[in-house]
């Protein structure tokens, strides 16, 4: 009878023992103490029986899924039964390549693409002390891992230059590309006043683009705030919330969690931007909401094969397909006044390899693309010119550079219809303009 008591225990002990989320006093480490019953089958039920590939299933993050009670049991390793177990393997299968990545090959590739918060602008140190390399430093310390960093923000910029810039910032291979990519423009599309379906088929066409360079790719969705838009949803906000539910990312939204109680008088150092300590307030809550998604690192956890991300069949918007970006270096185009420098673009200049530029009233260049989009990465800067750019011998649209502090910045032109166009760009003023980039599909 004692022997049939303690082989009941033990397997009793066993089936409700669960794996741990990150330890929120230390931040640094994870809990290594709990023994983690994984039944590799089960992994990526949800627990109401949702079937977990409908295209309306809400796979949004939410920290609250994982109540503090439910974080201090498992790591107490109390046997008391809960859905818990359940919470954490339907939440694991966000982050389960990543975690193979980590466990099995003991190296991870992440890649960073946002604007000046997530380069970490406001910190003391950007390279040492924003969000991005906490989130970096973190996973090695836990995993024990190689985590090669790949951050490609560019401050000022929204979701529209990401889409284009993507193959050309992180490679064409499937070598070149991260395994676990962190996506964040909502704050600065909501600046560039892109309407909600603009967002979406900017946000589609970057992850589409992602996924076809690495199929095997997790994508987080991080989504910031500023001290006007600290307690409201905006619209830009919703529109990568939604894209990020359509395609079953992982999207943490800051807004919802640390808006309401963000203190922009200590954390921040200005009204968007966190500093050094603010940083670590982002790190902590985007590094739990992404340890919660993980199992703990106890030896028996099931390591599950990586697996090709899902991609929904049908698509929230007339995405971009055949999105090319050519840099400045690579910019072929006749004319008189305009010409290629290796010189300085704003801050991005060793990213994009110098600049085509003009200061001469009149001076005019000619180019050829296909596509039905048509745009330019230039510099805005006061005291920069202005440009008259005309398509097919059409209308003639008019635009300043000349507004606003130094800032790469993208501008689209109205084309009639697909097909292959002939741009012509005149400059208007004896005011320099810089072109760095151009893109179209």
């Amino acid at each position: 009878m004692l022997k049939k008591s303690l082989c009941f225990l033990m397997i009793f002990s066993m089936l409700f023992a669960f794996c741990g989320c990150k330890d929120e006093a230390n931040f640094s480490g994870g809990s290594t103490e709990d023994v983690g019953a994984y039944d590799p089958s089960a992994l990526f039920k949800n627990p109401t029986n949702e079937d977990s590939n409908t295209e309306g299933s809400n796979l949004n993050s939410d920290s609250s899924n994982i109540s503090s009670n439910q974080t201090a049991t498992s790591q107490s390793g109390s046997s008391k039964g809960d859905d818990s177990v359940k919470t954490i393997d339907y939440k694991f299968r966000y982050l389960a390549n990543t975690y193979s990545k980590l466990t099995k090959d003991k190296k991870l590739t992440v890649g960073f693409l946002g604007g000046s918060v997530t380069s970490g602008t406001g910190a003391s140190n950007p390279d040492k002390d924003s969000w991005a390399r906490i989130i970096c430093d973190n996973l090695r310390g836990d995993f024990d891992a190689t985590v090669i960093e790949k951050r490609k923000s560019v401050g000022g910029t929204g979701s529209f230059f990401a889409a284009f810039r993507y193959e050309n910032d992180f490679g064409s291979s499937r070598a070149d590309q991260p395994d676990l990519l962190f996506i964040e423009f909502a704050i600065n599309d909501f600046y560039e006043e892109y309407t909600y379906d603009q967002v979406v088929k900017y946000s589609e066409s970057l992850v589409r683009k992602a996924l076809s360079l690495n199929p095997q790719m997790d994508i987080v969705y991080v989504l910031t705030f500023d001290n006007d838009t600290k307690t409201k949803d905006y619209d830009q906000l919703r529109a990568h919330k939604d894209v990020a539910k359509k395609y079953g990312f992982l999207c943490i939204n800051l807004r919802e969690k640390l808006g309401p109680v963000a203190d922009f008088k200590n954390d921040y150092s200005d009204g968007v931007h966190p500093n050094t300590n603010g940083y670590k307030v982002y790190a902590k809550e985007i590094y739990k909401q992404i340890s919660g998604c993980m199992p703990s690192l106890s030896e028996g956890i099931a390591k599950p094969a990586v697996k090709n991300t899902s991609v929904p069949a049908t698509a929230m918007s007339d995405y971009y397909k055949k999105m090319k970006f050519v840099t400045s270096d690579k910019m072929s185009f006749t004319g008189n006044g305009w010409k290629y420098e290796n010189a300085n673009f704003s801050w991005v200049q060793k990213r994009y390899g110098g600049v085509v530029r003009a200061n001469t009233k009149g001076a005019e260049m000619t180019l050829k693309f296909t596509g039905s989009t048509f745009a330019i990465l230039y510099n805005r800067e006061n005291g920069h010119g202005n440009i008259s750019v005309q398509i097919d011998g059409g209308e003639i649209q008019n635009f300043d550079a000349s507004t606003g502090s130094q800032n790469p910045k993208t501008h689209e032109f109205k084309v009639s219809g697909y097909g292959e166009h002939t741009v012509k760009i005149t400059l208007n003023s004896d005011k320099e303009f810089q072109i760095g980039a151009i893109m179209y599909n």
